[in-house]
């Protein structure tokens, strides 16, 4: 068995896609500012949905690091026992934030934790041809719904940008497959694949 080689803090930082966590933050943000609730439990919201995505990309990179080989992604196959612990500490810290969240509005809690376990599901979901898409689609429009879910009203805005988010999402996800086509035959069902 290979040795696992010493990971920098700034590789364990990068497994997480920070810009895509930034994202989901920033959403969180938009989608509160959106109601004019701008306080601290805005930003703690948004540092935790930006943590769920960062520990989602971590937990998917572990779930498919053999297959992610045949990409030239070889990080998550040669470490992944540091990687799992990194996702561990990554869990409990999550789960804190989450906690703070629920002393100020448990639905907002109980939003961000379904969202999390939903898009956990993904790698699970990579036989079932288009879920695994709509799956990241939704829950990549959600941050933008936590404004929502906190004032108890869905207003048209929010709506709409969840929905244009959704489509930009599920499109560009669709591309993805297009582009992993080769390593994802016989691994993941996707449209390509089929076709």
């Amino acid at each position: 068995m290979r040795r696992e080689q010493s990971l920098s803090t700034n590789q364990l930082f990068q497994t997480t896609r920070p810009l895509t966590g930034l994202f989901a933050g920033a959403l969180t943000i938009v989608g509160f500012n959106l109601y004019g609730s701008i306080e601290i439990l805005t930003f703690i919201t948004a540092i935790c949905f930006a943590g769920i995505t960062g520990n989602i990309m971590l937990a998917n990179d572990l779930y498919d690091r053999k297959n992610d080989v045949r990409k030239g992604k070889t990080l998550a196959a040669e470490n992944p026992r540091k990687l799992f612990i990194f996702w561990m500490v990554f869990n409990a810290s999550l789960v804190a934030g989450l906690a703070v969240i629920s002393v100020q509005d448990f639905n907002l809690a109980l939003f961000c934790v379904v969202v999390w376990l939903v898009v956990l599901l993904y790698s699970l979901t990579r036989r079932m041809v288009v879920i695994n898409n709509l799956i990241v689609a939704v829950c990549s429009a959600a941050p933008i719904l936590c404004g929502a879910v906190h004032m108890g009203v869905v207003d048209e805005r929010s709506l709409r940008i969840a929905i244009s988010i959704f489509s930009i999402i599920f499109a560009r996800e669709l591309f993805k497959d297009i582009e992993d086509v080769g390593s994802d035959v016989g691994y993941k069902s996707t449209i390509p694949t089929y076709i």
